[in-house]
């Protein structure tokens, strides 16, 4: 639907290789004796395509595999990060026009976006407010979480977002939608917004960049929740589900 709405974007998949994919999908979960999925939102998309696999779902949050080093968090006012190579997918746009928005009150803002994204959208009119920073190594993604007030990413499909796991690792808080598929609580580790909704994002990005005992208390969550994202609880996770979620016989 994006992709038809803004064709100047640059994106959109065939829909011939969407039928393709779908029927792969079928014919993978109709083999499988167990579903694991990262999240709830792709546990609904499996009971809704294909209600007849849905006890097999097993539901196992990522972990992550970035190493801080005892680092956290510190960081310089006004700065908002988003790290992702598929514009629409992720909800560029609607941020794009939030930082437009954003320059009326809060010229400080400086919202940041790592990755690589064809011309059509950096050199897009819509996104001349955003600073992107094109493809980073990963000792600069740990700076650029170690440093932004929060992190945006209002996706509008996800399996689970590795990028909000390393940003929580690093007690850096975050602004989501349900659809990024992160298990976080709106108000605990950051904020929950509706996708497709740049005041939202206005909303949000105001209140973690200028709410700082807000901000602090998401920053402080964030470390709290940090090791339920560790490689070792997420092989934890993943073991158990196994265990549980297939027949007896076939251990």
């Amino acid at each position: 639907e994006e992709c038809a709405t803004f064709p100047d974007w640059g994106e959109g998949p065939e829909e011939s290789i969407n039928r393709l994919e779908e029927q792969m999908w079928k014919d993978s979960a109709d083999l499988s004796d167990l579903l694991i999925c990262p999240s709830e939102w792709v546990a609904e998309g499996i009971r809704t395509l294909f209600p007849e696999n849905s006890k097999k779902i097993q539901i196992v949050p990522y972990g992550c595999s970035i190493d801080y080093g005892g680092r956290v968090n510190q960081p310089i006012s006004g700065r908002v990060l988003f790290a992702g190579g598929y514009a629409l997918r992720k909800g560029l746009r609607y941020l794009a026009e939030a930082a437009t928005q954003l320059k009326t009150d809060l010229p400080e803002v400086d919202i940041r976006i790592a990755g690589m994204l064809p011309p059509e959208v950096v050199n897009h009119p819509l996104c001349k407010d955003l600073n992107f920073l094109g493809k980073l190594s990963s000792d600069q993604m740990k700076k650029e979480f170690l440093s932004a007030e929060c992190f945006a990413l209002p996706s509008l499909s996800e399996g689970f977002a590795g990028v909000v796991a390393e940003s929580i690792g690093a007690g850096c808080p975050v602004i989501v939608t349900p659809e990024a598929g992160a298990p976080i609580l709106d108000g605990r580790e950051g904020l929950l917004i509706p996708s497709r909704s740049s005041k939202a994002l206005v909303s949000a990005i105001q209140r973690m960049v200028t709410d700082h005992e807000f901000r602090q208390h998401c920053a402080t969550e964030c470390l709290k929740q940090a090791s339920m994202y560790s490689e070792k609880e997420w092989g934890k996770r993943l073991t158990e589900a196994i265990v549980s979620g297939l027949p007896s016989q076939k251990l």
